[in-house]
């Protein structure tokens, strides 16, 4: 019967607003219906729908003729997101609008409220009489505010008029009027007045409102009106300009420039921009119109003393001279993708600065202070990019625009290739007569690892550090302009082609595909290559070891802070030339056997080289560097002192030829006992060089194309799912006058497969270079080999073993060089195995170095470094069988090096000696455990989240870093110190670590890390137990636990030293270089877990270091460390949280140096009350540095 009914109410109902076509659904288990006055009285529980509007009552009636409906007994009332529970409700289906008797209801934010009597409009506002409202979620809160009356505007504000606080039953507080913001946090106005003071502002009060003008204009402002600052503002605005076109502007801070203030601004602008076109199918649009396309759009202006250096410090207290000479720094971040007509395609990526010189300073402070606190330079890099391209590509039209300029403010770190990088490249593609005109323009540097580099220890330079992120500078600059016209290929033979010839049937395979083409161009190049020899070899590096002052580590070590002293050039090109070519070949000739072809082409090119200055070159035939001559080289002279020129000409022949055969295929064919299929695909190379004055003397002046022979095979068998591919690869390239090997190559690729369950490869490589007749200067070799399979039960296993070796000679047997001995061999052998969330590997560097000495080569230096590494990580892990998380990383490095002591003299070989020296070991451990599987702590480090395991992703130095924050917790870092740094954010319950309290509340996590390194010489040496500590030189030590709120303890310490014997130099002040201690606890002690009480300590601790110059009231290390032996902060915190309600107090004192005055310490004193679902509703005090800040906010 129950569905009879509900069908006869709905019946009823749709008839009497037929009009307005609204559907009403009524479910009821009893009801009097009366048809001829649209009447009905339902009991015993009905539920009511109508649009976004539901009731469920225990009664429902409707009145005759009239659209009104009565609810009444237990009744919940639902429009959107609004409940409320009532007594009884009258609603308008005409209006929406409802009567609400004895009421209570939540916002979203947590306020509890309720009342008499409630008169809702709609879901827009709601207005209810003697009401009250609280933040406490109890059903008989001890506290609430009583108002006379109560109006709600949902997601924008609550009014209240006739106010009182009461507090267990008795009124404490009354107030006419009190307003408060229902907004998100960064758009809530200031609406009742917050009053606080500090040392900035002085005493201040900060009032404002909220507007809602229409789709231009939603936001607020907030009025800051200060005894020091006089007035600043905070503003936010909000507009629309259509569903998909919107934006913000949000001025976090603008300091009117009135009495003497200094400009003070930090201003936000954001916009974006859904492009959907008229016409979803592109063949209906025109050339102009917008297709699908995304636009966002970010400008940032700020002026220094509202910025923070990477470790939260303020510029305006600690870098006055940076902020007095740089004013502002703005930040334009665009990033666009839009289609554009038929087939084109705008794209967008801009990141640039309009302050450079600010911002490569501030750059270089956060990079000056990431290399002093240990923290990983990747979070100071700052790339600048700008990069704008079109395209459009049909049937009878192809343009292309592109435009890319780049800058690393910071390069030379790990990951970086280029600090600069610029590129125009425009073509116009007229695809009917077959012609392409293009333009390119590219000019960039390198940057590149240096196998075996060390670093001398910032703050001690006479420590050296085994494990470097630096890399070098390998290309000086890279400029490449060419102008070019392409024609064809045009197919004369094939039909409807250029000559509109027909296809002839008997000739169709033989010229259908033939071609003929050619080109246009005019190239400039300059380019200019460095090399990073640390032998005396090196006329640089031979001169920089003999100057006053450099010691003998920069003799036995190659280190990243000599690069730039020592570095050679290795090549300079200065060229301009102008030339064409004519192609002729077929792209296809079918052979009488299936499947399989030949293909052939011929290209010849002709240049005519410009003017080209003669070189002047050394003993080693280089060409030698004049920074200050447009060629980047030095100029020979003729008899009377002019510049020597020549003009080269030159004429390359290309041959190519490939063989595709398939040598047997039955996989056509049904009934096989085995599908099997042959083929071998067979390309050949050949190019012939002919110049005229190319060369002078025996050296080349240009870089001449060389002779090429190149071969390649590529053999696949199939049988089944199992293949088999071999490939065979050999090129020589020959000098084109003299016909002396210049450089070859060759590979051997090997690979078994059975479907995607197991396979086998090896891949063997290795080529040499010769730079002149007579001389291998470069050998290298590499070697690769891989097993994996994958088991019945989908797990995955693969083995891996490499070798890459490199060899380099010297042939100036004037100095006593071997041309036929190896100057320096790196070889880095691996191998590694992984296995579902398990992975190992272990490598072994080697670097030895032979230098000459009494006209003789002997060893230099032989260094020798092993790696061992193993991960564990439970987030990998195939149909995980618990929720919790395991992450165990044990990475291990030692070493040992053996090297010729020059004994304090460069040229004084006779008092040498050979030492053998363990390089300093370093240990990584890593435990993390979280029973959270939604909350899972990953390492920072994205390499290691993919597959399989590498040296970089086991030993890189910062790895260890990852425990000290994780992922989560430094996003709510960023988060936090942003908003912090935001001086008219007021005061904020939700400091850093009370949030990072909150994340951590439901989590039982246990996390253990450590790095350490020692002196592996005095280690090997004194082998006791006692010495095992002695010979630590460099800790990074930290623990941490927590259970869920009750409990939580952290403990980090670092220590830097050098090596054993230079602790104790006369020039040092303390045998360390740095050591601090960092710990910090809150534990709660109260049994009742909805009333808890936590009691909270912190204390870091400072035994050694030396003075921040530019924060001296903070350490870093420094060979120039004395013993500080200092609490530099030490506080006690009470704090006791209540129905939403939380207060706190702290007592301690802090070595510190506030603005304008002195170092010392400086007592702490904290007390802070507030609403925690309302951070900015609170009572603070805080009492640092000698000075008072205060606040308080309704």
């Amino acid at each position: 019967m129950k569905l009879r009914y509900k069908l006869l109410a709905f019946f009823i109902l749709a008839v009497s607003i037929f009009s307005e076509e609204v559907v009403i659904q009524v479910e009821t288990e009893k009801s009097i219906i009366n048809i001829e006055n649209e009447s009905l009285v339902a009991t015993g529980g009905i539920i009511l729908k109508y649009g976004d509007i539901t009731i469920r009552a225990d009664n429902l009636k409707k009145l005759e003729n009239k659209n009104l409906i009565v609810a009444y007994g237990n009744v919940l009332f639902t429009q959107g997101e609004n409940q409320i529970l009532a007594k009884e409700v009258i609603f308008d289906l005409d209006s929406k609008n409802a009567r609400i008797i004895d009421s209570s209801s939540v916002t979203p934010e947590g306020i509890v409220f309720g009342g008499e009597e409630t008169i809702s409009e709609g879901s827009t506002k709601f207005t209810i009489k003697n009401s009250w409202f609280t933040t406490s979620p109890y059903n008989n809160p001890t506290y609430k505010i009583n108002a006379k009356k109560l109006v709600i505007f949902p997601d924008k504000k609550l009014e209240a008029y006739g106010v009182s606080l009461n507090v267990k039953g008795k009124d404490i507080v009354n107030l006419p009027y009190y307003v408060t913001s229902l907004k998100p946090e960064t758009q809530r106005a200031t609406l009742f007045p917050y009053v606080g003071g500090d040392s900035d502002r002085g005493l201040f009060v900060i009032q404002g409102f909220d507007y809602d003008r229409g789709k231009l204009l939603q936001g607020f402002i907030d009025f800051e009106v200060s005894t020091k600052e006089i007035l600043a503002l905070k503003f936010s605005n909000d507009y629309t300009l259509s569903p998909n076109n919107k934006g913000n502007l949000f001025v976090r801070r603008f300091v009117l420039p009135i009495s003497g203030n200094e400009d003070q601004w930090n201003i936000d602008w954001t916009h974006n921009f859904v492009s959907v076109p008229k016409n979803p199918n592109p063949e209906d649009r025109k050339f102009y119109e917008l297709g699908y396309g995304v636009w966002n759009l970010n400008y940032k202006n700020l002026t220094t003393n509202q910025m923070y250096t990477i470790d939260g410090e303020s510029l305006d207290d600690n870098y006055v001279s940076f902020k007095e000479k740089y004013k502002y720094i703005g930040t334009y971040d665009f990033k666009i993708d839009q289609e554009i007509g038929k087939d084109g395609e705008f794209n967008v990526d801009y990141r640039w600065t309009q302050n450079m010189d600010a911002l490569k300073e501030l750059t270089r402070i956060n990079d000056n202070i990431a290399e002093d606190d240990d923290i990983d330079p990747r979070l100071t890099d700052v790339d600048l990019f700008k990069q704008i391209t079109f395209k459009k590509e049909d049937s009878g039209l192809g343009l292309y625009i592109h435009k890319e300029e780049f800058k690393d403010l910071n390069p030379g770190y790990i990951g970086d290739t280029n600090s600069y990088r610029k590129i125009d490249n425009y073509s116009l593609d007229l695809k009917t007569p077959k012609i392409k005109i293009g333009y390119l323009k590219q000019d960039k540097d390198e940057y590149s690892p240096i196998f075996g580099l060390r670093q001398r220890a910032y703050g001690d330079p006479n420590t050296i550090d085994t494990y470097t992120d630096r890399i070098l500078k390998t290309t000086d600059y890279d400029y490449n302009e060419t102008y070019d016209v392409v024609l064809g290929n045009y197919y004369p033979f094939k039909e409807n082609e250029f000559f509109g010839y027909e296809r002839k049937d008997l000739m169709s395979n033989l010229t259908g595909n033939l071609y003929i083409g050619g080109s246009f161009n005019k190239t400039d190049i300059r380019k200019k290559t460095y090399e990073y020899d640390y032998t005396t070899d090196n006329p640089n590096y031979r001169n920089y070891i003999t100057q006053p002052g450099v010691d003998d580590y920069s003799r036995i070590y190659k280190l990243y802070d000599d690069g730039d002293r020592i570095r050679r050039v290795r090549d300079i090109f200065y060229e301009s030339y102008q030339g064409g070519t004519l192609r002729l070949g077929s792209d296809r000739i079918e052979l009488p056997i299936p499947n399989s072809y030949i293909n052939f082409g011929y290209e010849y090119e002709n240049r005519i080289y410009g003017v080209t200055y003669v070189p002047e070159f050394d003993e080693d035939r280089r060409k030698i560097e004049d920074t200050n001559s447009k060629t980047g080289y030095k100029i020979q002279k003729d008899a009377l002192g002019n510049d020597l020129s020549q003009k080269p000409l030159v004429d390359i022949n290309k041959f190519n030829f490939g063989l595709f055969t398939t040598l047997f295929d039955n996989t056509r064919l049904s009934n096989n006992k085995y599908d099997v299929k042959v083929t071998n695909n067979l390309p050949i190379f050949i190019q012939q060089t002919n110049a005229h004055n190319a060369m002078y003397g025996d050296n080349d002046i240009i870089n001449t194309p060389t002779n090429i022979f190149r071969f390649n095979d590529d053999f696949n068998l199939y049988v089944g799912n199992i293949n088999l591919n071999y490939n065979f690869t050999r090129q020589v390239d020959k000098h084109w006058r003299d016909n002396w090997t210049k450089q070859d190559y060759t590979r051997n690729f090997i690979k078994a497969s059975i479907g995607d369950k197991r396979f086998l490869s090896f891949d063997f490589s290795g080529g040499n270079y010769h730079p002149y007749e007579g001389f291998k200067y470069e050998n290298t070799a590499v070697k690769e080999i891989k097993y994996g399979y994958k088991t019945l039960k989908d797990d995955n296993v693969l083995y891996r073993y490499s070798e890459n070796n490199y060899k380099n000679y010297s042939n100036d047997t004037w100095a006593g060089w071997d041309p036929n001995s190896v100057k320096e061999l790196n070889r880095e052998r691996t191998v590694g195995v992984n296995y579902n969330e398990w992975g190992f590997e272990y490598s072994n560097l080697r670097d030895i170095i032979h230098d000459v000495y009494n006209n003789s080569m002997d060893l230099k230096y032989d260094s020798s470094r092993h790696r061992v590494g193993f991960v564990y990580d439970t987030t990998r892990m195939k149909d995980k069988p618990f929720d919790s998380n395991h992450f165990v990383r044990v990475a291990f490095e030692f070493g040992k090096d053996h090297y010729r002591d020059p004994n304090g003299t460069a040229t004084n070989y006779n008092d040498d000696f050979y030492t053998n020296q363990r390089a300093g070991n370093k240990l990584i451990l890593v435990y993390r455990y979280e029973n959270d599987a939604s909350a899972v702590l990953r390492t920072k480090n994205p390499d290691l989240d993919k597959v399989g395991l590498t040296s970089d992703d086991v030993f890189s130095k910062y790895d260890s870093n990852d425990l000290f924050l994780t992922r989560d917790e430094e996003a709510v870092y960023n988060t936090v110190v942003q908003q912090d740094r935001e001086k008219q954010s007021k005061f904020n319950l939700n400091n850093l670590d009370r949030i990072l309290q909150e994340q951590r509340k439901q989590r039982r996590y246990f996390e253990f890390g450590m790095e350490l390194e020692n002196d592996s010489q005095y280690f090997h040496d004194n082998s006791s137990v006692d010495n095992v500590f002695k010979s630590v030189t460099d800790v990074a030590f930290k623990a941490e636990v927590g259970y869920l709120e009750k409990f939580y303890f952290r403990y980090k310490y670092n220590m830097e030293r050098p090596d054993v014997l230079q602790r104790d130099d006369t020039g040092r002040n303390s045998p360390y270089n740095f050591r601090e201690h960092q710990f910090e606890t809150k534990y709660m002690f109260s049994k009742d877990p909805d009333s808890p009480w936590w009691i909270g300590y912190k204390i870091n601790y400072t035994q050694d270091g030396s003075p921040k110059y530019d924060e001296p009231e903070e350490y870093e290390s420094s060979s120039l460390a004395t013993r500080v032996d200092k609490i530099t902060l030490n506080l006690v915190t009470l704090s006791h949280r209540f129905e939403n309600l939380e207060w706190e107090i702290g007592v301690g004192r802090k070595w510190d140096k506030p603005k304008d005055k002195g170092l010392g310490y400086y007592n702490i004193v904290t007390l802070k009350f507030g609403v925690t679902t309302f951070p900015d509703k609170n009572l603070q005090y805080e009492y640092s540095g000698g000075t008072s800040t205060f606040g308080a906010g309704l």
